[in-house]
């Protein structure tokens, strides 16, 4: 019979790993060059159609196109882990790496978390016996220590090196490159702690009880606790906020309810509801707006703008669900392009924040070697294609080269993570959208209108914007397929069947403003207005085309993938990585 101890058990595949903190999100990616824009003032209208996408501009100027993939299908998902050890994956973006199942355990497990780049994972035992899965890595446990208390809790630090482990008693156990900031160990509890989570950069970490009493070690902010409340039932966990600038948390209560701390977006609770099984644990997705619970029995219920992608409540499961864990994006995934006013070359970024110059395209620095507090969704880059910027989903501007930093929205908390930045046709400004549609113009960008403006509220998440060549209009598509036209911007169609029904994740602007392309998620691109289908490919199931970027002739475009490939149609040329 098999015996397992806590250690490193199965094999994933090898890649590069992106520095990165656990909580950078899901990101898009801008396409460079000219612009767009949100504020009221000129015409806006929105038409319903079936797609999702991601943004870019055209003609003479520069290109811009921006994915979330935290939305689509192929990067959505999560673990359910159970006492016995077994571990149940659900949706495409959540892998099977192994589990416990069919060992004998020295002690119940009693927490599981994805590792910090989305392919692999952790399942903690009442012992301290860590056990990792796939390319998580081992840096040691607890389970040859007696304890005071046992382990009810674990955390990553983001960069893939290193866990805390946490006691009922507050007791904090370091591993790796994981640092201890304090703990509750010495101090006499109300109630006993139920979770920790760490702090955006991984310099502290927040510890919980089951009355919602937070203690805050390290850099982690209190921003409040339920401990001095009274709780219909107790609270079970915690989770840290991945949308605005990562200054708030959440509690959950077993009987589903939430508690919003800090900046912590609230998107709703079950507990109003009569459950089957009480509610075990919760997960906010990397850059999701929203968040999951799960109950004892596998019972998912998402809240919020995240798709439910199958629970353990239908299937017989041998033992309690104990904890979930969404799958993080794999940061070596390009999320967009930007491509040189020549049209000699472009950049790639992929969700770590790392840029990679093609063509006569130069790097000028990138965020790569940083740990960031939320993760790079757009690119745009500047008129001579000797500088970009780089947004984060929290707002947080980064310039490179000749980039010139016109404001940003990091100061303020957003609801929706910001999507993308597209800079405006004479590089002296540029526009943030948010998945949301809220529209920041910093510079000489223009405000033309929002959905917010028009007193809607997008049913799907923002996920693309295309600006006309002056500036004065624009286009904001939700992955719905819904598109918001504003200003000079004219409304020409969308996909309203797809034969696969993918996910749009791309539009694009022909050179005149007569026309748009929109591409989905397999490559297919859907030309409308004045714009000439010059064809698209097909990726293989496991990728996905993130944007499309028109020449600045109008007479081509690229389509670029999840791996970093790049498909050229029309005029449209590859380049490699020196020239």
């Amino acid at each position: 019979m098999n015996t397992a101890s806590g250690r490193h058990l199965g094999v994933g595949r090898a890649h590069i790993r992106w520095p990165r903190r656990a909580t950078i999100a899901a990101a898009a990616v801008a396409l460079a060059m000219m612009g767009v824009v949100l504020a009221p003032s000129g015409p806006a209208s929105a038409h319903a159609g079936s797609v999702p996408s991601a943004t870019v501009s055209s003609g003479s100027r520069n290109a811009h196109a921006a994915a979330q993939p935290h939305f689509f299908p192929g990067y959505a998902g999560y673990w359910l882990f159970g006492s016995d050890g077994r571990v149940y994956p659900e949706g495409p973006g959540a892998n099977f790496y192994g589990d416990l199942g069919g060992m004998t355990l020295g002690a119940p497990i009693v927490a599981g978390h994805s590792d910090d780049f989305g392919d692999g994972y952790y399942e903690v035992g009442s012992d301290g016996g860590v056990f990792a899965f796939g390319n998580a890595l081992y840096f040691g446990s607890t389970g040859s220590l007696r304890l005071n208390s046992p382990i009810v809790g674990i955390t990553t630090t983001g960069d893939g090196g290193g866990y805390w482990l946490v006691a009922a008693d507050g007791g904090v156990f370091a591993f790796g490159d994981a640092q201890f900031y304090g703990s509750t160990g010495n101090l006499h509890l109300n109630k006993p702690i139920v979770g920790i989570e760490s702090s955006p950069d991984a310099k502290g970490y927040w510890l919980v009880a089951s009355d919602g009493g937070i203690f805050a070690f390290g850099d982690a902010q209190f921003y409040g606790s339920t401990g001095n409340l009274h709780l219909n039932q107790p609270i079970v966990g915690m989770a840290e906020a991945q949308v605005g600038v990562g200054d708030g948390y959440y509690l959950v209560a077993s009987d589903g309810g939430i508690f919003a701390f800090g900046d912590a977006p609230y998107y709703g609770s079950e507990g109003n509801l009569h459950l089957n099984r009480p509610i075990v644990g919760m997960s906010v997705p990397i850059g999701g707006a929203g968040y999951y619970l799960v109950a004892s029995d596998g019972g998912i219920f998402n809240l919020g703008n995240v798709p439910f992608e199958g629970s353990a409540a239908g299937a017989p499961i041998a033992a309690p669900i104990v904890a979930v864990s969404s799958a993080s994006e794999d940061f070596q995934y390009v999320t967009g392009m930007a491509r040189t006013a020549d049209n000699g070359g472009y950049f790639l970024t992929n969700l770590g924040g790392g840029v990679y110059p093609y063509g006569d395209a130069a790097s000028q620095g990138s965020v790569f070697n940083s740990i960031l507090a939320d993760p790079v969704n757009g690119m745009a880059s500047t008129l001579d294609g000797k500088g970009y910027w780089q947004i984060g989903a929290g707002g947080e501007l980064y310039t490179f080269g000749d980039a010139v930093n016109y404001g940003t929205q990091a100061t303020s908390g957003l609801y929706d993570p910001m999507a993308g930045i597209v800079a405006t046709s004479d590089g002296k400004g540029y526009w943030e959208f948010t998945a949301g549609g809220d529209v920041y113009p910093f510079g000489d960008a223009k405000n033309d209108g929002s959905p917010a403006n028009l007193g809607v509220h997008p049913a799907a998440p923002i996920v693309a914007m295309a600006a006309t060549a002056g500036g004065e209009g624009y286009w904001l598509q939700s992955q719905d397929g819904n598109i918001f036209d504003f200003g000079n911007a004219a409304f020409f169609g969308v996909p309203t069947r797809r034969p696969d029904n993918a996910p749009v994740t791309g539009i694009a602007a022909t050179i005149d403003d007569l026309g748009y392309w929109i591409v989905d998620a397999d490559g297919t691109v859907y030309p409308f207005g004045d714009a000439v289908d010059l064809g698209g490919p097909t990726v293989p199931s496991n990728e996905y085309v993130v944007g499309i970027v028109p020449t600045s002739t109008g007479s081509g475009y690229w389509l670029v993938d999840s791996f970093g490939d790049v498909y050229p149609y029309g005029d449209a040329k590859v380049f490699s990585s020196d020239g």
